[in-house]
C-alpha cells in the first residue's frame, strides 16, 4: 500500500501544479514572459497588467456549446429515477462545472458517496483528485486519490480509493507532503466501483499559452513605446546660455538666437514611434489563436462583426464539430455515472443544440429538403436537432391531430344540434328524437 500512496501523491501533485497553471491562465493571472527581469520587477510592484486574454474566450466558447440537458431511457421508471437524480442533485450545474474543468485542465471529477443511505454527486476540483490506471489496461482505474485539508480539525487528509475498500489516512497541520500520513481507517466501499468519475480531454490551453504570451509581451511593448511617445521629445542644437530655459505645457517657450549670426540655433523633434507594427503582430497571433482552437474569429472582435448566415455557419463549422468530438468523449463518462443511479443498456446523453439557430435560413434550405421528398423526421436530425426534441415534436404532432380530431369531431355535433332544433324541413326522415321533439312541442 506504501506505494500506492506514494504513486498516488505524486501523480496528484503533479496533476495539481498543472491545473493551477492553467487556471490562471484562464482567469488571465498570467505572467509576463519574455520581458527583462527589471521590467517584470517594475510591473509588479505598479501592479500593471499589460493582459489580453484570450484563453477564457477559447475556452468559455467551446463550453457554452457544451450543455447537457440530462438522460433518455425508454423505460419509463428509469427515466423517472434518472430524472430524480438529475434535478435533485443539481447535475445541470455540476456538468457546466466538470466540462469547463476538462477544458481547462484536461481533467475534470465528479465524486460519488452515500449520505445518510442517499446517494451524493459531488464536484472535485483536479487540484485535489487524481487517478492512477492499469498499466495492462489503461481504460481501467486502479486507484483513485483525493487530497484535502479540514481546518476545523487541523488535519490534512489523503484517501485513497480501491473498488474493494476506501483507505482514509491522515495527519496533522497543512504542511502538506508524502511524509507522515498514516492509516486512520479502512472502509468497505459499497459501489464495488472506484467512486469516481474522470472526465478527460485535450485542454483546450495547450497549444494556446505559448501564443498568449506572445501577445501579452507584444502588447506590454507597446504600451511601453505609447508610453515614452505621449509627448514628443524635442532637441535643440546651439552655443548659446540655455541653463535659464524652461518649458511647459502652458507656456511659450524662447528659444535664444545663438551666440553668432554664423552659428545659430537648431531646433527638431525626434518621430513618434509606429504603434501600428505592433497591432498587425498581435492581429496576426490572435489570428492563430483562432485557427488552432478552431473558434471563429468574430468571437476575437471587440466591437462584433456583421457576417452573413451563410458565412457564419461556415466559421462556426470546425467548433461544431468540436464540440460533437467532445460530446462523443464525455457521453461515456455521462452514461456510466448513469449506469451507477440506475443500469440500463437504453441510456442515452440528451445534449442541447450545438448550431446557432438562423431561423430564416434554415427553414428555406429544410423547406427546399422536404419538396425533395425527403422525411421530417431525417431533415430535423440533419440541422442538429436532438433526438428527445424531435420525439417530442412528433408526440406533439399527433396530440394535436387527436385534438384536431376531437374538436371537428365536436363541431359536427354541434351542428346537428342546431339542425335539430331549427325546423329544418330538409332533415332526415329517420331522425326519430327530433320528431317526438317535435310532437310534443305540437
Amino acid at each position: 500500500m506504501d506505494n500506492d500512496l506514494k504513486s498516488a501523491y505524486g501523480a496528484l501533485i503533479k496533476q495539481a501544479g498543472k491545473a493551477r497553471a492553467y487556471q490562471k491562465y484562464y482567469l488571465g493571472d498570467q505572467p509576463l514572459m519574455y520581458t527583462h527581469e527589471r521590467l517584470r520587477q517594475v510591473f509588479e510592484r505598479s501592479s500593471v497588467n499589460f493582459v489580453q486574454n484570450w484563453c477564457a474566450v477559447v475556452v468559455d466558447t467551446t463550453c457554452d456549446r457544451l450543455v447537457l440537458k440530462g438522460w433518455d431511457n425508454k423505460t419509463k421508471s428509469v427515466n423517472d429515477k434518472l430524472d430524480d437524480v438529475w434535478h435533485s442533485q443539481n447535475l445541470q450545474t455540476l456538468s457546466r462545472q466538470v466540462h469547463k474543468d476538462a477544458l481547462i485542465t484536461g481533467d475534470g471529477f465528479l465524486m460519488l458517496d452515500y449520505v445518510d443511505g442517499e446517494l451524493r454527486i459531488f464536484y472535485n476540483s483536479p487540484s485535489q483528485v487524481a487517478v492512477l490506471y492499469e498499466e495492462d489496461d489503461p481504460s481501467k482505474m486502479r486507484v483513485g486519490c483525493k487530497l484535502f485539508y479540514s481546518p476545523s480539525t487541523d488535519t490534512s487528509h489523503l484517501n485513497l480509493y480501491y473498488e474493494d475498500r476506501i483507505e482514509k489516512y491522515q495527519k496533522d497541520g497543512k504542511n502538506i507532503s508524502e511524509e507522515g500520513f498514516v492509516l486512520a481507517e479502512t472502509i468497505p466501499n459499497s459501489f464495488g466501483r472506484i467512486p469516481i468519475i474522470h472526465f478527460h480531454a485535450s485542454s483546450e490551453l495547450l497549444n494556446v499559452i505559448p501564443l498568449q504570451d506572445a501577445i501579452n509581451k507584444t502588447f506590454s511593448d507597446m504600451m511601453i513605446v505609447a508610453e515614452f511617445n505621449a509627448f514628443p521629445q524635442r532637441w535643440m542644437v546651439t552655443n548659446a546660455d540655455i541653463s535659464s530655459l524652461t518649458a511647459s505645457p502652458q507656456s511659450i517657450m524662447k528659444i535664444p538666437k545663438g551666440a553668432s549670426d554664423e552659428e545659430g540655433t537648431e531646433v527638431g523633434e525626434f518621430g513618434t514611434a509606429n504603434l501600428g507594427m505592433y497591432l498587425d503582430t498581435i492581429d496576426k497571433l490572435t489570428n492563430t489563436i483562432a485557427t488552432i482552437s478552431r473558434t471563429p474569429k468574430h468571437y476575437f472582435t471587440p466591437t462584433g462583426a456583421n457576417i452573413s448566415a451563410e458565412a457564419l455557419t461556415v466559421m462556426e463549422t470546425p467548433l461544431i464539430k468540436k464540440v460533437k468530438q467532445l460530446e462523443e468523449t464525455f457521453d461515456e463518462r455521462w452514461i456510466e455515472l448513469a449506469n451507477v443511479i440506475e443500469a440500463s443498456a437504453d441510456t442515452v446523453c440528451t445534449w442541447d443544440r450545438i448550431e446557432t439557430e438562423q431561423i430564416a435560413t434554415q427553414s428555406n434550405a429544410m423547406k427546399t429538403l422536404r419538396d425533395m421528398g425527403i422525411p421530417l423526421v431525417t431533415v430535423l436530425r440533419k440541422f442538429g436537432w436532438a433526438e428527445d426534441e424531435i420525439q417530442q415534436m412528433l408526440a406533439d404532432k399527433e396530440e394535436e391531430k387527436t385534438k384536431d380530431a376531437d374538436l371537428a369531431e365536436t363541431a359536427l355535433e354541434m351542428a346537428r344540434i342546431r339542425l335539430s332544433q331549427s325546423n329544418n324541413p330538409y332533415l332526415p326522415e329517420d331522425n326519430t328524437q327530433t320528431q317526438v321533439e317535435r310532437g310534443e312541442a305540437e
